[in-house]
């Protein structure tokens, strides 16, 4: 007694099985076509990225897989169609030949169907009744299981080429961001470091394509992409900018010591002028402020300077203000002795006045007290009066004129 045969109901179900199936196969493989990772290493116009090491021996047959299955997914949608029109074209008011066109649907879906290739035997292990060739078949539900391995293989090599991108990707991004900052900096301190920026960009594009050609292996290796030479250059620029940077600052206390100076002179230039005024300078004790050439010199050698320091030249700019500064400081000491000098020697004559008077007063103390006469050292009082009201003043003289009559009542006092 044979087996019944299938059911419209069973075959129905059959049919909706497979067409909900196709349904998820074509929706999961548009999704991984769109992954943003599956089309950069598939590429356009069939023309895939270029890969190399690791990410080659691992994508390629990923993409290889995705490719078949696409082409499997035709073959399956091929068996499915013929089933569905079998089952369309029984007809309900016909039964003659319902069963046989059940039946094949059944084996359409359930019996090795799909072609999948052709074996061929060799020669020397063909026999007498052999074929040489032969087509391989296998059932839908085989080829789909090999379907849904397949594309898990290549989606999870997809998900490893993606993560290790997204490692690797910062990192370049990083080296970029570096070597514009550098590019900046190079070009604040007058672009000396442009050749060595740009064959480090032009090392950056190849790195990064090496990168992209291979991120499985530089993931494996643990290898962080660099470029040779980027750190020492950022050291040695960071280097000429904290150099810059402290010779704009010391350029910046040469003009303020200019200003200085400056009015440090005009002050001398006046003490000494109302000195030379005042006091007759007869033996030479007053020193004389700076020459106005002196200082013209200056300017012009600070505007050297400055130009210097525009041109980066800084070791040059370092050198020649620490130089600059001495000279100020040099000049400074001057123009300050001599307006020290100068006031000094216009307080000298207050401050002779102030002598003179205290040794009279002392005198004529003495003449109270002990009847001394002081007529006889009067005239060196007298003597020293007219020099300090001359005009100038003969400073060295009266000085002289004061200490004598000093010393006159001194030598009283102890008679």
């Amino acid at each position: 007694m044979s087996a019944p045969g299938p059911t419209i109901e069973a075959v129905d179900a059959l049919l909706s099985a497979w067409e909900t199936r196709l349904q998820r196969v074509d929706a999961n493989l548009i999704a991984l076509e769109g992954d943003a990772t599956y089309q950069r290493l598939a590429g356009v116009a069939g023309r895939r990225a270029p890969l190399v090491g690791l990410t080659a021996e691992r994508a390629l047959p990923a993409l290889d897989a995705v490719t078949e299955l696409f082409h499997q997914r035709e073959q399956l949608g091929e068996i499915v169609a013929r089933a569905r029109a079998t089952r369309a074209s029984i007809s309900a008011l016909t039964f003659w030949d319902r069963d046989e066109k059940l039946a094949l649907v059944v084996r359409l879906l359930r019996t090795p169907s799909i072609e999948v290739g052709v074996h061929t035997t060799p020669r020397a292990e063909l026999g007498l009744l052999d074929e040489a060739e032969r087509e391989l078949r296998v059932e839908p539900e085989v080829l789909l299981a090999g379907m849904v391995a397949a594309f898990d293989r290549a989606r999870d090599v997809l998900l490893l080429v993606t993560r290790a991108a997204v490692a690797l990707g910062p990192m370049i991004e990083a080296i970029e961001r570096e070597i514009q900052a550098l590019r900046a900096l190079s070009t604040r301190l007058g672009d000396g470091a442009r050749a060595e920026i740009d064959e480090a960009s032009q090392r950056l594009r190849e790195l990064g394509v090496l990168v992209q050609q291979d991120p499985l292996g530089w993931v494996a290796r643990r290898e962080k992409p660099s470029i040779p030479g980027l750190v020492a250059l950022r050291a040695r620029l960071d280097a000429e900018a904290a150099a810059a940077e402290r010779v704009a600052a010391t350029l910046d206390r040469a003009r303020a010591q200019r200003v200085a100076l400056g009015a440090l002179h005009a002050r001398a230039v006046a003490s000494f002028a109302a000195a030379s005024r005042a006091i007759d300078d007869e033996a030479g004790t007053l020193a004389r402020p700076l020459d106005e050439g002196q200082l013209g010199g200056l300017d012009a050698w600070l505007d050297k300077l400055t130009a210097t320091v525009v041109a980066h030249r800084i070791t040059a700019a370092e050198v020649g203000l620490a130089r600059f500064g001495e000279t100020v400081e040099g000049y400074a000491e001057h123009d300050q002795r001599a307006a020290d000098q100068a006031d000094a020697a216009i307080g000298a004559r207050a401050e002779l006045e102030g002598r003179l008077a205290a040794r009279r007063a002392q005198a004529a103390a003495l003449a109270a007290r002990a009847g001394v006469d002081p007529a006889p050292i009067e005239a060196r009082a007298r003597d020293a009066e007219r020099l300090l009201r001359a005009r100038p003043i003969p400073l060295a003289r009266a000085r002289r004129a004061v200490e004598a009559y000093e010393a006159a009542v001194l030598a009283l006092s102890r008679s």
